[in-house]
C-alpha cells in the first residue's frame, strides 16, 4: 500500500519540532538524513518521541524504531508505512 507523501512529511515536521524543543536543537540545524544519535537523542528521549508519535499518528510502535530507523527520513516513512490502530465503535 503506497504511502502519502503529506503523512510522511507531517511525521518528519512533527520529528523535527520534538527535536527543535526537547533537544534544543535550531531548527537550522536540523537536518532529516542525519543520525538522530547527532542531535542528542538519548534512549530516555526516543522512547518519548516514539509515546508522542504513537498518540499523535494514532499507530503502535516499537520504542527500537528509532534505533532501526536512525534517521528522521527513514523513521518518518517507516511510521506512515505503519497501520493505524483501528479502534472500537
Amino acid at each position: 500500500m503506497p504511502v502519502a507523501i503529506d503523512t510522511i512529511d507531517a511525521i518528519e515536521k512533527r520529528i523535527s519540532h520534538f527535536i527543535e524543543t526537547d533537544l534544543r536543537v535550531p531548527a537550522d540545524e536540523i537536518d532529516p538524513g542525519a543520525n538522530l544519535g547527532s542531535f542528542g537523542m538519548s534512549s530516555v528521549a526516543a522512547v518519548k518521541l516514539v509515546g508522542l508519535l504513537e498518540d499523535e499518528f494514532n499507530k503502535k510502535l516499537s520504542p527500537t524504531m528509532v534505533y532501526d530507523f536512525p534517521t528522521i527520513a527513514s523513521l518518518a516513512k517507516a511510521i506512515a508505512a505503519v497501520e493505524p490502530i483501528r479502534r472500537s465503535a
